[in-house]
């Protein structure tokens, strides 16, 4: 067993593909360690797969025939992985030359409970990024409702600039780099396929908790999440719609009672926003976008109202 399997899912992200693998080959600790980077690619039609098998010799290539999603990716990756650790990485992801890989094992050894672990996720002009939150359900959902989840992260941003952020257990860690200790993965069986895209971090970190594992943030470690890679090509309504339906999965798997009030609360947030937008255009004479987003969602959420898949083989 090696120490560590680096899992890249990819779906048209050729360019930033490269600068993330340009990345880890360029960190100071990687090279210490034993190591593999394993790419998934879901059907690319901008050159990333010949790119791959052109430049990066030593990197194992998964080419899918069509678009699996991202939580078949990971676990497709994971199946020919080797390492006692697994990170889970987006291609939009670039790794810091300082990055400790070696602390990072350390830490995961130092403490047999811990189960996945996230950094402070930063955007490339180096600010603070939103890199862990709650998981859906009518609490969370009444959180959002209420401005607390906005105030929480306004107290979260304000300790990052005075550099007084903690380690600390959170719900979920957001899925664009996480770390998972390997006996883990295997315990839970994997990611969740029935999240064809979103929700399937939250559902993966909720599981991990069940089974008396920690999920925790650690805000010494630090990378860059550009955003938007595979699904900037998706307009904010459909991305919302996605979004809303994966996330509604989420309650009917583990909040089955609480599915009333977590549509309720949601919506209720949808409209009181559409509402302020349909005031601010009226005042402005000018459409604004940002609506698009919450009609996204309330159309997410009554198509996924009607549809009662999920997996049973997932923990």
């Amino acid at each position: 067993m090696i120490d560590i399997s680096i899992i890249i899912p990819n779906y048209n992200t050729k360019n930033l593909l490269k600068q993330l693998i340009d990345s880890i080959y360029n960190n100071d600790t990687i090279h210490k360690l034993k190591y593999e980077i394993i790419v998934v690619d879901n059907n690319s039609s901008d050159g990333s797969v010949e790119y791959i098998k052109s430049l990066f010799k030593d990197i194992k290539l998964i080419s899918n025939k069509k678009n699996l999603g991202y939580a078949k990716a990971v676990n497709q990756g994971y199946k020919i992985s080797r390492g006692e650790f697994i990170i889970i990485c987006n291609s939009d992801i670039i790794v810091p030359k300082e990055f400790d890989f070696i602390r990072l094992i350390n830490k995961f050894k130092s403490d047999e409970d811990i189960g996945v672990m996230g950094p402070q996720l930063l955007y490339k002009n180096g600010s603070w990024q939103r890199s862990y939150g709650n998981v859906p359900n009518a609490k969370s959902a009444l959180k959002d409702l209420l401005f607390i989840t906005k105030i929480n992260e306004l107290i979260e941003k304000i300790n990052f600039k005075l550099n007084k952020q903690k380690e600390k257990q959170v719900s979920y860690i957001v899925g664009a780099f996480l770390i998972v200790r390997r006996s883990v993965f295997e315990r839970l069986n994997g990611w969740d396929e029935s999240f064809f895209f979103y929700a399937e971090d939250c559902d993966f970190c909720y599981r991990t908790q069940i089974q008396g594992f920690k999920v925790l943030f650690v805000p010494s470690f630090k990378v860059i999440h550009i955003g938007g890679s595979s699904s900037s090509a998706i307009n904010v309504r459909k991305y919302k719609q996605i979004q809303a339906r994966s996330n509604l999965l989420f309650v009917k798997k583990h909040f089955k009672k609480d599915l009333p009030k977590y549509i309720l609360y949601r919506k209720i947030f949808c409209w009181i926003r559409l509402v302020i937008y349909y005031i601010v255009e009226k005042i402005r004479k000018k459409e604004v976008q940002k609506k698009f987003a919450f009609i996204g969602e309330i159309e997410g959420l009554k198509a996924e109202e009607k549809n009662n898949e999920c997996k049973k083989n997932y923990c």
